[in-house]
């Protein structure tokens, strides 16, 4: 059990990558897309319920969670297109304070890390279901909801880091320490 939070951070990351291949087969997209999201689920609660909660597990889990990100970005540039285009100085600005804040996070802390505030939690359940909402409904109204949240929690991820002496694993927003 003790690396069983590892194998499932580094798995979200091979399937999320599997994901550009499968842009065009809806069923094969969405059961990889649902796999990967559980795997989000399960590695923080396996972590914690087995007490093994480290460094390594937090970045694993950042990172698997950036290069998601990253690709359900590209997936719906390349489904929404031009549809998309109204959203782009958001999403932008959102990726660019994330980068930010990871050169903070390094220059602070010598280590990469990313925050696994509620705000953060709450982005990234918005995130993950933009994709299958434009899938079904074919309209990209929810990213204007989930490009506010974003920025939003990428903020408050930048003012933590500006404010804290040292990292801190658990931290979990501005008001909840």
């Amino acid at each position: 059990m003790k690396y069983v939070a590892n194998i499932l951070s580094i798995s979200r990351m091979v399937l999320s990558i599997s994901l550009i291949y499968f842009l065009n087969n809806t069923l094969i997209y969405i059961s990889i897309y649902i796999i990967c999201g559980l795997s989000d689920v399960f590695d923080g609660m396996i972590a914690r319920n087995t007490n093994t909660q480290s460094t390594l597990v937090a970045k694993l889990d950042s990172i698997a969670d950036f290069l998601m990100f990253g690709i359900i970005t590209f997936s719906m540039i390349v489904w929404a297109g031009n549809s998309l285009m109204d959203y782009l100085i958001y999403i932008v600005a959102i990726v660019l304070i994330r980068v930010i804040n990871v050169i903070i996070a390094i220059w602070k802390y010598k280590s990469f890390v990313m925050l696994h505030t509620w705000g953060n939690k709450f982005t990234g359940l918005l995130i993950f279901f933009t994709p299958v909402l434009f899938i079904v409904f074919h309209n990209v109204i929810a990213v204007l909801v989930v490009c506010t949240v974003s920025i939003l929690s990428a903020l408050e991820e930048s003012v933590i880091h500006l404010t804290s002496k040292k990292y801190d694993l658990n931290r979990h927003g501005l008001l909840f320490k």
